[in-house]
């Protein structure tokens, strides 16, 4: 090498070293950082996208089976409920009863294995209204006074099939009855200065049956459930509460009956003014519903 660039050469040392010269490595060492983050990054994310796809498989995998397991377990059909009622007379029914009936009904059925298809039974209550009033307890003490009430009620009875879903947290339904109307008129005697005592004396002083049937629809909604396991047999089932909606018409044949106001009472004497009839009515209908 020659002199001359031998001092070439040492002039551009000179000035690097003077402006400090050391942007190439700095720069060169950037990009190498630079590139391990960026890289590590890289695979952060694969491996978060790949643990995310194997997290929503197995998750989907867990709802699948527990889908599964509870429609499984809902293959059992038993259930037991009570209901309160409103009964509105129709037709012929309507023009003598002019008055809504309350109460309640209680009912069980089986729902057939894996079929959209519940047979049960219900027994019900409505009250169509009171009266009442003080009288002497006898002719021989008249100082001594009772409370004479009369009810007037209609018991109710069915045969149900019903076309529900077995499984699912909301249940349409439709349902066929027959059955049968029993109407009453009851008469106690109670204690006028007595709360919440057995009548002295309790008797029915008219009735009559009459054939009933008829149709309705209703939803089940879900309020509650629980898995129950059965260790001995290694079985498990789920128990649920559900709400009853229901709305249901009935035809009920000719019957003679009481209503409120239809017993007198003159010179010792009760009269009776007997009401004949048809007895339909359509029944408004909240319960619950346990099944297990």
């Amino acid at each position: 090498m020659s002199k001359r660039a031998i001092g070439a050469t040492c002039d551009r040392s000179s000035r690097i070293l003077l402006s400090g010269g050391v942007t190439p490595p700095r720069k060169s060492e950037f990009f190498r950082w630079a590139f391990r983050v960026s890289y590590v990054i890289t695979v952060f994310l694969w491996l978060s996208a790949g643990q995310s796809e194997r997290l929503q498989a197995q998750i989907s995998t867990i709802n699948s089976e527990s889908e599964n397991w509870r429609e499984e377990a809902t293959e059992q059909g038993f259930s037991i409920g009570i209901d309160l009622n409103l009964g509105t007379p129709l037709s012929g029914f309507a023009n003598t009863m002019d008055r809504v009936g309350f109460g309640a009904t209680f009912q069980g059925g089986y729902q057939l294995k894996n079929r959209p298809v519940m047979f049960g039974l219900d027994l019900g209550f409505l009250n169509f209204g009171r009266d009442s009033r003080n009288e002497a307890f006898s002719l021989t003490i008249p100082d001594a006074t009772v409370l004479v009430e009369n009810t007037y009620n209609l018991m109710h009875s069915s045969f149900l099939v019903r076309l529900v879903q077995p499984v699912g947290e909301i249940r349409p339904y439709f349902e066929g009855a027959i059955g049968f109307n029993y109407l009453y008129t009851e008469t106690t005697i109670e204690n006028t200065n007595t709360f919440l005592e057995e009548p002295v004396f309790r008797s029915t002083n008219f009735d009559d049956f009459a054939f009933s049937y008829g149709a309705g629809a209703g939803l089940l909604i879900e309020l509650h459930s629980y898995p129950v396991t059965d260790i001995l047999e290694g079985t498990t089932r789920i128990e649920r509460v559900m709400l009853n909606l229901m709305g249901r018409y009935k035809a009920g044949g000719t019957a003679e009956y009481l209503k409120k106001g239809s017993i007198t009472v003159q010179n010792g004497q009760a009269f009776y003014d007997v009401s004949r009839s048809k007895t339909d009515l359509f029944y408004y209908t909240v319960g619950v519903l346990f099944m297990f």
